[in-house]
């Protein structure tokens, strides 16, 4: 009875909760794959960069290079850049401002401002989204819960549920409180 309720909690902590999201590192290869596009998306979800939110999909759409353009925007004055057109374009004032930021962000990376969006930009991107990774992770793990469907809302139910009913007998069973002033 117990073994089994501590050994469903248990999975339910480990599988259900550390799934709800990537927490992996990103391959600094300088390749803009699906992996690096997500980790961007839920970067700049985070942030408020786009309204309303990004798909988190690992497509590069116009909405995402819109809502990269937008933080940039944002981030501008500290870096003294010209306003960029949100138009979806990945254009070369696009990537001069990214490569600007990266610099002020990652003063190790040394990049080149030259507009071109090239394999040391994009580490240099995917080292920025390594370290701010743990934010993309909590967005998701709160997305997986807002956006939720039935069943899993039933599942932290259930294992908020097992966990009192652990902590009573547990309790129960080394006198601490009386039966009476069980909380169920």
């Amino acid at each position: 009875g117990r073994m089994v309720t501590k050994a469903m909690l248990v999975y339910f902590m480990l599988v259900v909760l550390s799934d709800a999201c990537e927490t992996k590192m990103l391959w600094a290869d300088g390749i803009m794959g699906k992996h690096t596009i997500l980790a961007l998306q839920r970067r700049l979800n985070r942030e408020g960069a786009a309204q309303p939110l990004l798909e988190e999909n690992g497509i590069n759409t116009k909405s995402t290079i819109r809502a990269l353009q937008s933080y940039l925007n944002a981030n501008e004055e500290s870096l003294y850049l010209d306003p960029l057109s949100i138009d979806g374009h990945m254009r070369p004032s696009t990537v001069v401002a990214l490569q600007r930021y990266l610099n002020h962000e990652l003063p190790a990376e040394h990049l080149w401002v030259d507009g071109v969006l090239a394999i040391r930009t994009i580490r240099a991107l995917q080292k920025y989204l390594n370290q701010h990774r743990d934010y993309a992770c909590l967005n998701a793990r709160v997305e997986l819960i807002s956006k939720s469907n039935f069943h899993v809302v039933n599942l932290v139910f259930i294992a908020i549920l097992l966990l009192v009913t652990w902590r009573q007998g547990h309790i129960r069973r080394r006198g601490w409180l009386p039966r009476r002033q069980l909380l169920l």
